[in-house]
C-alpha cells in the first residue's frame, strides 16, 4: 500500500490532552467526541494553550462509557461522560471569532478545572445538533465544526514529521500540531497538494492547508516552548507570511467509521 493510517487522534477537551484510538466514527463535524467539550472564562471566552501551556499537562484516557482526564501535578481525575443527554443550562460562548450555545455542566467539574489552572472557568459542552458553521470561504455544503479551530479534521504525514526532526534534531511529536490522522506515505507534505482522498470507505476533502501559532512550539509533555521551534519552520514552511503544517478537511461522504491501517487512496490531487 502506499498510503496508509497509521494513528486516529482525538483531543475531547479543546487544548488538553489526545486519546489514541484504535477505530472512530467520523462525523459531519469531525471524529466523534473530539473537542466537544471546552473550557472557557466566565465571560464565556474559551481558554487553551496559547495563554495557559500548563494545560498540557493534563492526560486523557478512554473508559468506554466516559473518558478520565488526569492531572499528575496534583494526582487527581475526574471523569466525564461521554453521552450527555442535556445540560444544566444553555450558554453563549466564544472561540475565536464565533459566538455558539453550549451546556454548561455541574459546579463540581468547573471547581476542579479551577483548581488545578488556578483560573476561574468552567467546562461546556457542544451538542451535534448545535450549530457552528466554518469559514464560508471554504465550506462546499455549508459544513459545521466541533470547538476546534476552524475545520473538523486534520492530517499530516510521518515523513513531514521525520523532515521537521532532522532540522530540529530531535524527534518532533505528532502531539505539537494535534491532528487527528497521521498516515504513512511518500515524501514530506504530499499532503499539501491532495484535494480528494479516502481512508478505508470514508472521503474527505482538502479544505485549506493549516496555518500554525505557538502552539507547536510547546512540547505537550511539559508545555515548555522550543523558541528555535517557529524559526525552524519559519525557514522552510512560510507561505503567504504564514506557517502551514498539515491539511484541514471536510468529511465528504456519509458518516462511517475508519481504523488503523486502513488504506489511503488519492482521487484527486493538485
Amino acid at each position: 500500500m502506499a498510503y496508509l493510517l497509521k494513528n486516529i487522534l482525538i483531543y475531547p477537551i479543546k487544548s488538553l490532552g489526545a486519546i489514541e484510538l484504535n477505530r472512530a466514527l467520523c462525523l459531519p463535524k469531525g471524529l466523534k467526541h473530539d473537542r466537544r467539550w471546552m473550557l472557557c472564562n466566565e465571560d464565556g471566552l474559551f481558554i487553551s494553550q496559547r495563554k495557559f501551556p500548563e494545560m498540557t499537562r493534563f492526560r486523557l484516557s478512554d473508559k468506554d462509557t466516559h473518558f478520565e482526564v488526569h492531572d499528575p501535578k496534583t494526582n487527581s481525575t475526574i471523569q466525564i461522560p461521554y453521552e450527555i443527554e442535556s445540560g444544566l443550562e444553555t450558554v453563549t460562548v466564544q472561540i475565536w471569532d464565533d459566538t455558539c450555545q453550549a451546556w454548561t455542566f455541574s459546579n463540581e467539574m468547573n471547581q476542579w478545572f479551577s483548581d488545578r489552572l488556578s483560573i476561574s472557568c468552567r467546562l461546556v459542552f457542544l451538542p451535534e445538533s448545535y450549530p457552528r458553521q466554518i469559514d464560508l470561504e471554504y465550506a462546499a455544503e455549508n459544513e459545521h465544526v466541533s470547538f476546534a479551530d476552524g475545520f473538523p479534521y486534520l492530517i499530516c504525514g510521518e515523513e513531514s514529521l521525520q523532515l521537521l526532526s532532522s532540522k530540529m534534531n530531535y524527534p518532533v511529536s505528532a502531539l505539537r500540531f494535534r491532528p487527528n490522522f497521521v498516515f504513512e506515505g511518500k515524501e514530506a507534505h504530499e499532503e499539501d497538494y491532495w484535494i480528494n482522498f479516502k481512508i478505508g470507505n470514508v472521503k474527505f476533502k482538502a479544505a485549506k492547508p493549516c496555518s500554525r501559532c505557538q502552539v507547536p512550539t510547546l512540547d505537550p509533555e511539559t508545555g515548555v516552548a522550543d523558541p528555535n521551534f517557529n524559526r525552524v519552520l519559519v525557514s522552510y514552511r512560510l507561505q503567504n507570511k504564514k506557517i502551514k503544517f498539515g491539511m484541514n478537511l471536510l468529511l465528504n461522504s456519509p458518516s462511517d467509521y475508519i481504523q488503523i491501517n486502513d488504506p489511503i487512496e488519492l482521487l484527486t490531487h493538485a
